[in-house]
């Protein structure tokens, strides 16, 4: 079967799956929705969160982690709602042109923070890549050069991140452990990061600081959502109204 016939296929079954077993929206339960207008308007903020006390890698989020955005983070991460991607990519794409600078020459290197292995399996797929490719999509559209490089990993790590609750946890469960792919192709490149959730900022900085001892400069952390502690806003309309 070619792609185009198996593109055909799959959309066929998604839409026969919908109408045996209408879904609902991921952060509310409303139906006939992937994420609703209102859980959407919930994601359209450009919150600040540095991620060291040096500001030296400004981190940005869409909404913050909690109710109806932690719902459906964790439906998408956790219970394998794979059609939020598409929505979560434009989200982060909209943040980003929110945000960043002018591109340099050569595009913008995404890179998406790692899960470790044990997560990858249990989930049964990096459930960032689909997300930081389709923002790649949407920048290049509008005109920003961008290409996905999934230049970091984890090693030797077994809680999740989320359940090691304070900075310092944090920072011992991560310590040595992200580190750059053989192949890693950052040196010389400007990197835009791209995490799902930041709380403490202990994964973003450890995620930096490998980039940058591999050759990257690290000119700003994304995410989808995190913590209300310590941050400021910009200002960004809703992902509807531009």
């Amino acid at each position: 079967m070619d792609d185009s016939a198996f593109n055909a296929f799959s959309c066929l079954s998604r839409e026969f799956l919908g109408v045996l077993m209408p879904r609902g929206c991921a952060g509310c339960d409303a139906p006939d929705e992937v994420l609703c207008q209102s859980c959407l308007r919930l994601f359209s903020g450009a919150h600040r969160r540095d991620v060291d006390l040096g500001c030296k890698w400004p981190c940005f989020f869409c909404g913050f982690y909690e109710g109806a955005v932690r719902t459906a983070i964790l439906s998408w991460k956790d219970h394998d709602d794979e059609e939020c991607d598409r929505c979560f990519a434009a989200l982060l794409a909209r943040l980003a042109l929110h945000v960043i600078g002018p591109a340099p020459s050569e595009g913008f290197l995404i890179v998406p923070a790692p899960s470790s292995s044990s997560s990858m399996r249990r989930r049964g797929r990096d459930h960032l890549l689909p997300v930081v490719r389709g923002m790649s999509m949407i920048l290049r559209r509008q005109g920003i050069e961008s290409y996905v490089s999934a230049d970091l990993r984890i090693r030797n790590v077994h809680t999740k991140s989320v359940e090691t609750r304070t900075a310092a946890g944090r920072s011992i469960r991560l310590e040595g452990s992200v580190c750059l792919m053989p192949r890693s192709r950052c040196s010389g490149r400007e990197v835009l990061l791209v995490d799902d959730i930041v709380t403490t900022g202990t994964t973003m900085r450890r995620c930096a600081q490998a980039l940058e001892r591999g050759g990257a400069h690290v000119g700003v952390c994304l995410a989808l959502a995190g913590s209300a502690k310590n941050v400021g806003a910009m200002g960004l309309t809703d992902i509807h109204s531009a």
